[in-house]
């Protein structure tokens, strides 16, 4: 047959107003026909493809995008279609080979970085999915797309202000984004904002009442507010919604570990192992559970299997690395925290962690080195800081390590550990009245944090003159029901339980 460039430029046209309409059979049809005017029609060829990709016949979808690049070679959008159409099928090393090669031709096209992105995201190489996002914002500010996901891998990296700050982003671009309103309140749940969590699920159940995830999650904020049977009642909606969804389970599972009830939570994490074997989250959530409860052989079992799912995922490291810890396996501790280091060495979260190994081998060089550079990393955690005033007290070197607990101090000054190590400090430099002002700072707030007082406006002693005589008084108040005397007027006096005089 002839070639006919009128002909198949008509049904070219009708091709795309077929598509437009959301009428893909009709779509395939008419490009079919445009090529068999003219064989060498490689839009054709393409949009034949993306209607394909988007009946879901990835391998139809790829021959024709195959095709299309035979014919016009230097054309970026059949490329970046073949590896959306290789991602769908999981072949993510093919769809990222494919779609760098789209940015090589075209480095402007936003869409190739998101999809690069989406696709590094996926195997879990977050660090160069946030690049690829970052650069697809900057070609396109108002790509919501782009925003969501950078903020989804944000917070897997667990930076949940910067997630939360993404995705408000891409709300306001596109306030119908379900997702966007979904991994925003997965953050607000990680840093304990249950309410606007709560209120941000609520919205993507407004927006779609078949989503799964929402309720589960709902419900998971439902269990930390102490709010049970809402909890229950979200997550058991959601698998009534899909009994058979493993993450639903998982999700029952995690509500009753909030609550405590550890023997049905593994049951639960069980029975999602058992519908997905091949996901590494039930056999995490599940190992989470057993270090609950000390059992620490069972958990790294755990973890290691999810590590072999996932090798790539540094979260895994840090849970089967902090069973090794708690177990006194520090060597191997050692080893699951350096992984994520390999894996970005920007892992201020790791070196804080290996710090901590090393501190409790006695390994105090190396520990101040790790601890050192997280800080350089990350200088607003009060661990990293802690830690090596830790080490630095450990190796008599107090007045650095002075330095180290009073920064600790100011970024979490509710942290009883910070104002214990400063005060032991000062009294091994004599400096005794310091001391016993950080003894007793760390004292009121052990009493207040664990609620047994209720810290007032007014009335606490700030300070105290060392020249003058002792009190003839000790109060005793309990911490926890253990005694611990303190002198009388640093205590008001309605929180007296008992005085020896």
């Amino acid at each position: 047959m002839e070639t006919n460039s009128y002909a198949a430029a008509a049904r070219f046209r009708q091709g795309v107003e077929a598509f437009e309409v959301g009428d893909l059979d009709w779509a395939i049809a008419e490009f079919t026909e445009a090529i068999r005017f003219d064989p060498n029609h490689a839009d054709g060829y393409c949009n034949r493809g993306v209607c394909y990709k988007e009946k879901r016949e990835y391998d139809k979808a790829i021959a024709d995008c195959t095709e299309a690049i035979r014919l016009h070679p230097n054309d970026a959008v059949a490329y970046i279609n073949r590896g959306v159409c290789y991602a769908k099928k999981g072949e993510y090393d093919k769809a990222i080979a494919e779609l760098t090669e789209a940015i090589r031709l075209d480095a402007k096209k936003a869409i190739a970085y998101c999809n690069r992105g989406g696709c590094y995201a996926t195997i879990v190489e977050y660090h160069e999915a946030i690049a690829d996002f970052t650069e697809a914002i900057r070609l396109d500010p108002k790509y919501a797309n782009a925003h969501y996901w950078r903020g989804r891998c944000y917070a897997q990296k667990d930076e949940n202000d910067k997630a939360i700050a993404d995705c408000t982003e891409a709300i306001r671009l596109d306030p119908e984004a379900v997702v966007a309103y979904s991994n925003r309140g997965t953050s607000y749940a990680q840093k304990g904002q249950y309410a606007k969590a709560i209120a941000d699920f609520t919205e993507a159940i407004g927006l779609d009442a078949k989503e799964v995830d929402n309720y589960f999650w709902r419900g998971r904020c439902y269990a930390q507010k102490g709010e049970h049977d809402k909890a229950i009642a979200d997550v058991t909606h959601a698998i009534r919604l899909n009994p058979k969804d493993w993450v639903a389970y998982c999700n029952l599972g995690e509500c009753f570990r909030i609550n405590g009830e550890c023997a049905k939570a593994v049951v639960n994490f069980t029975e999602a192992i058992r519908l997905a074997p091949k996901n590494a989250i039930g056999y995490c959530c599940r190992g989470e559970c057993y270090e609950t409860k000390g059992e620490y052989a069972k958990a790294s079992a755990d973890f290691t299997e999810a590590l072999r799912l996932e090798p790539k995922n540094p979260a895994r490291y840090y849970h089967r690395g902090g069973c090794y810890f708690a177990a006194g396996e520090y060597a191997k501790a050692i080893a699951d925290f350096t992984k994520p280091i390999r894996l970005d060495p920007k892992d201020a979260v790791a070196y804080c962690k290996r710090g901590g190994c090393y501190e409790k081998k006695g390994e105090y060089a190396k520990a101040i080195a790790d601890f050192t550079e997280a800080i350089r990393l990350d200088r607003k955690n009060a661990d990293n800081y802690r830690g090596r005033g830790l080490c630095y007290a450990k190796q008599g070197e107090y007045a650095k390590a002075i330095a180290a607990f009073t920064e600790a101090i100011r970024l979490d000054p509710k942290n009883a550990d910070n104002y214990r190590g400063r005060g032991l400090c000062y009294a091994k430099k004599r400096k005794y009245a310091k001391a016993f002002a950080d003894f007793i700072r760390r004292l009121w707030v052990t009493l207040t944090r664990s609620r047994m007082l209720d810290a007032p406006r007014h009335g606490f002693r700030r300070s105290w003159d060392s020249r003058r005589s002792p009190p003839a008084t000790l109060v005793c108040v309990y911490v926890s029901d253990r005694p611990v005397l303190v002198r009388s007027e640093l205590l008001p006096h309605q929180y007296v339980r008992e005085v020896d005089k």
